[in-house]
């Protein structure tokens, strides 16, 4: 029944996931044809076409000072989540000094009614001769609603970058992801509830054990740490509207605007290595790669012993390692893909949670008054305390 149960969860947490956005009423597909007008190219960067269709792409080669191209997106208000299908590729493309330092497409999120602020989000990067393939996902600024604006650079040493497709299209969550997400929470909690079986009066230390596993799972596996919102495998299922098109208001930014060559010069300029805003744990984990299978560790440590004083040390390890393997599950279903190093992650991950029961264990074992009272009910498969 729990096995059962568990994966109805699963299928219905993939529903509504692939389901969670809709274009937002009366939007555009806008394509590269669509971004052609309003764009502004430094030297070096040219729209071509070839192909039977004479498919349209834009090439930037490495020529100096600054190949970069700025394509602002017309008939479009501020929005709030972008979906982004794209398919960027490098020509002999050799990378500078830096990490940065390739071909890469950055999404300008501007501040409405002020040009001058706004954050940047780098999505893809090539170098050598690597081809993206077709990419789709899900692009949103951290102050919502925001005007977005492509930036793509080419800063390596030379060789060409190629974006032979992208289109956006605004999006809105429905109504089914918001209702329907709480129906995941409840369930989930009771999931975990009933995997614990608690007698009567360790009724509400299960609840709370259930509140604690869920938030890492809602962290850490869906929707996760990650900036960019990723569809597992398939496309999310986005329906455009039926019938005629109402054309958005545009209204040109300062940038855009502008007709000073000066001016606009001074934007064909690299923004240098992305400052973006993001999660704590991932800044942490990208500062101290080095010591990442410690990081993992500690991150499964502390949930470890809060479930462990609450409900025991038996459901402790079974809820956590359910958590465990499915952070590594849900990378993968993201395309972020597993290798060595995810399998070192997860004995790091045992290692965690063989340290906090025996933490746990020492917390049995303690005088304090607040720690006996928060262990003198153990759930009936724990050890007596020595």
């Amino acid at each position: 029944m729990l096995l059962l149960t568990f994966f109805a969860l699963v299928a219905s947490l993939f529903f509504f996931w692939q389901y969670r956005f809709e274009a937002v009423p009366g939007a555009q597909r806008i394509t590269l044809a669509d971004l052609r007008g309003s764009s502004i190219l430094g030297p070096g960067v040219a729209w071509t076409q070839s192909g039977k269709g004479l498919n349209l792409s834009l090439r930037i080669a490495d020529e100096a000072p600054n190949p970069i191209a700025l394509l602002h997106f017309p008939t479009l208000r501020p929005v709030c989540w972008l979906h982004v299908r794209f398919q960027i590729s490098a020509n002999n493309l050799v990378p500078g000094r830096e990490t940065w330092n390739d071909g890469r497409c950055i999404m300008e999120w501007h501040t409405p009614g002020k040009n001058d602020e706004f954050e940047n989000d780098q999505f893809t990067s090539v170098r050598g001769n690597q081809n993206s393939g077709i990419v789709e996902c899900v692009l949103r600024p951290n102050n919502a609603p925001a005007d977005p604006v492509l930036r793509i650079e080419n800063i390596g040493v030379k060789g060409e970058l190629i974006v032979s497709e992208f289109e956006g299209i605004p999006l809105q969550e429905r109504v089914l992801w918001r209702i329907g997400r709480w129906f995941l929470i409840f369930g989930w909690i009771g999931w975990a509830v009933f995997w614990i079986r608690p007698t009567r009066g360790l009724l509400v230390r299960a609840v709370l054990a259930g509140i604690v596993w869920l938030l890492m799972g809602i962290y850490f596996v869906v929707p996760g740490p990650w900036k960019i919102t990723r569809s597992f495998g398939q496309p999310f299922q986005i329906q455009m509207a039926t019938g005629s098109q109402i054309m958005q208001k545009h209204v040109p930014s300062t940038l855009e605007s502008t007709s000073d060559p000066e001016s606009r010069s001074k934007k064909l300029v690299s923004i240098g290595k992305v400052e973006g805003k993001v999660d704590l744990i991932l800044q942490i984990k990208m500062l101290f790669a080095s010591i990442r299978p410690l990081l993992h560790s500690l991150l499964l440590m502390v949930p470890t012993v809060l479930i462990a004083c609450l409900v025991g040390q038996r459901p402790a390890i079974q809820l956590m390692a359910v958590l465990a393997l499915s952070i590594e599950a849900a990378q993968v279903a993201f395309g972020y893909g597993f290798d060595r190093l995810d399998v070192f992650d997860l004995f790091a991950d045992s290692v965690g949670i063989l340290i906090g029961i025996i933490l746990y264990r020492w917390v049995q074992r303690s005088s304090h008054p607040l720690l006996i009272r928060l262990v003198k009910r153990r759930h009936e498969g724990d050890a007596p305390a020595a």
